[in-house]
């Protein structure tokens, strides 16, 4: 797939952004053609990062910059499941825990540091004590000869908190990012000191570090409620009951004991007034991402809030606005549509049947939720932060009845067309690694099988999720509040041809779907072929084989010269009608097999 949507491209922009003024730019281009490029490129950022110069270098902030934008990527990549990304993973923390341990550089640590807490990443228990002793090495010194935070975490957060108009969601990612490298010790200190201030909002952000990636952090939080004399406010109490849900059973039990201690307390109902609420969802994309966006009224303000509704992942990446004016809310909901796809106004019946379908693949998934999502939850009522997985059969055939009479000619026709006009905001196609290598076996054969053949076998994999997209589709479509839109029963009747396994090439979008993947896959094998003459038009340049005689003559496949001879000083003499087998062990000396190593390049 192209190189835009992998994690490595975005420190490859970091490489081309930065190091240009200090490199020259034909080794960024050696370095794309590298598979893999993040360990090189990594320590050649890292080398840069931890150079005296850095320092005070303008192009500090960019470094900072590219590293989160390729952290944000990765944990997206880590979050699907991708292979490369999970070693890429291991790798950065390798090279991160010997930065640590050597200590000369503080430029590299705190950026990767702060990145991998505010986005959430596992970080391992031995990388946290590595991080927490070089913590107390740096803050020993003297705060201005310090880059990054100047201050020790305590002093932060007292800093942070003096901030106007901070927001609940504020005070928690403070939180989050000051106790993720904090050791047990201090960790009790700290929790007891915040739990017995006169503050309800600081209080409040802190139990929602009950949501901290950070198992250790929960740990010790849960100990300092559990030894809390005093009673909390209702509303916190309300969140705890929520919060128990994405705890680990182990956790969720000492929960249930504060709880229950804090009852004795005969606290009263908490009661509070949300205002109107609207909501407005897009339909899925092609990573099977919603999007929802909730504008709330509240005393003549609004607040716009949003999050990510991501198969099999959960509920991802919640947002919050500051308080605004109703036109400039609306201003905001209008520029926010223009960036996704169809995106429509929905009824609360959209969230009250999804959201706890979502809140269980978090739990699944062992992705925290984000605080503001509590804020939606309190704003619709009911009982919705209990996970619940939506169940498919039981809707397929809870609306069964509705579908009598519905004609599935006219209703695929619709759905075409509807994909036809939205199918450049959908980017609807399949990026698995084992659908990938089936499209290039297929556009690369000398005999290729026919085309609905190959199109049946890309998709037949992914026929559950497409049912089950097709459901979520269907229910955005009956939620939606204007008058004129797709029809639900169209996507349903679509949801149940599918599932009945009907052939893909017969039914609607499908197809599309699958030849969307194969023109992808065409478009890159065309990229590398063309960059595979330019390497060879370079190669016959530079040894002048043209003024030789040789220029009616061109390379088959396998005589052309590897990408270390390229940039090599010796002479490049290519071997002729040699041929290597796919999986015989690649000539350059890899240890790999040659489709995996030279074949690819």
């Amino acid at each position: 797939m192209p190189k835009a949507s992998h994690p490595a491209q975005y420190f490859l922009d970091a490489a081309e952004e930065i190091l240009q003024q200090e490199f020259d730019l034909d080794i960024v281009q050696e370095l794309e053609e590298m598979l893999p490029p993040y360990p090189i490129l990594l320590t050649l950022l890292m080398d840069w990062a931890g150079s005296p110069d850095a320092e005070d270098s303008p192009q500090l902030d960019a470094f900072a910059n590219l590293v989160d934008r390729a952290l944000h990527q990765l944990r997206i990549e880590l979050r699907r499941g991708d292979e490369e990304a999970a070693e890429f993973w291991q790798l950065l923390q390798e090279l991160l825990g010997e930065a640590l341990e050597a200590g000369d550089q503080p430029v590299v640590c705190h950026a990767l540091l702060d990145g991998l807490a505010t986005q959430s990443f596992p970080v391992p228990e031995a990388l946290i004590e590595k991080a927490a002793a070089w913590h107390e090495k740096v803050y020993a010194g003297e705060p201005e000869n310090i880059p990054g935070p100047d201050t020790a975490p305590e002093q932060a957060l007292r800093k942070a908190f003096d901030q106007p108009d901070m927001q609940l969601a504020d005070i928690f990612r403070i939180l989050k990012t000051q106790l993720q490298y904090l050791p047990a010790d201090k960790l009790d200190t700290l929790c007891a000191g915040l739990l017995h201030m006169d503050n309800g909002d600081l209080r409040e952000g802190l139990l929602l570090c009950l949501l901290h990636p950070r198992a250790l952090v929960r740990d010790r939080l849960l100990e300092q409620l559990r030894q809390l004399q005093e009673p909390i406010e209702a509303r916190q109490l309300n969140r705890l009951v929520m919060l128990r849900n994405w705890l680990p059973p182990e956790q969720a039990k000492r929960l249930d004991a504060v709880v229950r201690q804090q009852r004795k307390h005969n606290l009263p109902a908490a009661t509070a007034s949300h205002g109107s609420v609207r909501i407005w969802a897009s339909v899925p994309d092609g990573a099977g991402a919603t999007a929802v966006i909730m504008c709330r009224e509240k005393a003549g303000r609004h607040q716009l809030s949003g999050a990510i509704l991501k198969e099999q992942t959960g509920v991802l990446d919640c947002w919050q606005s500051p308080r605004l004016k109703k036109r400039e809310a609306d201003a905001g909901v209008r520029e926010i549509q223009s960036q996704l796809p169809p995106c429509l106004p929905v009824g609360r019946e959209f969230l009250q049947q999804l959201l706890p379908h979502f809140l269980a693949l978090n739990v699944q998934s062992g992705e925290m939720p984000e605080p503001e999502l509590l804020d939606w939850l309190e704003a619709l009522g009911g009982d919705l932060w209990q996970p619940q997985p939506l169940d498919i059969e039981g809707w397929l055939l809870k609306t069964e009845p509705q579908l009598q009479g519905w004609n599935p000619d006219k209703a695929f026709k619709r759905c075409a067309t509807w994909f036809e006009k939205h199918a450049h905001l959908l980017l609807w196609f399949e990026n698995d690694t084992a659908t990938i290598e089936r499209a290039e076996e297929f556009l690369l054969a000398e005999d290729p099988q026919p085309e609905h053949q190959i199109l049946e076998e890309i998709l037949q994999p992914h026929r559950p999720k497409w049912r089950d997209r097709f459901v979520l589709m269907a229910i955005w479509a009956q939620s939606n509040l204007n008058k004129r839109g797709p029809h639900w029963q169209d996507f349903a009747l679509l949801a149940r041809v599918t599932d009945a396994g009907e052939a893909v090439v017969r039914l609607p979008i499908l197809p599309a779907v699958a030849g969307q993947t194969l023109g992808l896959v065409a478009e890159e094998l065309t990229a590398r072929e063309e960059r595979q003459e330019e390497l060879e038009a370079e190669v016959w340049a530079k040894e002048g084989w043209e003024e030789e005689g040789w220029e009616d003559e061109r390379w088959e496949d396998d005589d052309i010269p590897l990408q270390s001879d390229l940039f090599s000083n010796t002479p490049v003499t290519p071997v002729r009608n040699r041929k290597t087998g796919r999986n015989e062990p690649c000539p350059c000396g890899s240890g790999e097999k040659y489709k995996r190593c030279c074949l690819a390049d």
